[in-house]
């Protein structure tokens, strides 16, 4: 499912983040299944971790799609940091 649908679907941000995160867990259950979203005063944050950093930009892509004009926290960790090591 498009995220553009869900934003078009759901105009209340609370049903926005439950069908953003069903949506995300329906395409890949196991990659986001630690995520969570929460919307407060108009900013919505993701958390949670996650295993990537394509998984991290996959969830904020999706957030960003459907939420439009609210401010996103990104506070989603990855957990697997290999392709980011600094030893020689």
């Amino acid at each position: 499912m498009s995220y553009a649908v869900l934003a078009h679907r759901a105009p209340d941000p609370f049903a926005a983040a439950d069908d953003l995160l069903t949506s995300l867990r329906a395409t890949h259950p196991t990659r986001f299944s630690r995520v969570g979203v929460r919307v407060l005063n108009g900013t919505v944050a993701i958390t949670g971790t996650v295993s990537s950093f394509y998984a991290k930009s996959l969830a904020f892509e999706g957030a960003r799609s459907v939420f439009r004009d609210a401010s996103i926290v990104d506070a989603l960790e990855v957990t697997d940091r290999r392709g980011f090591s600094l030893r020689p």
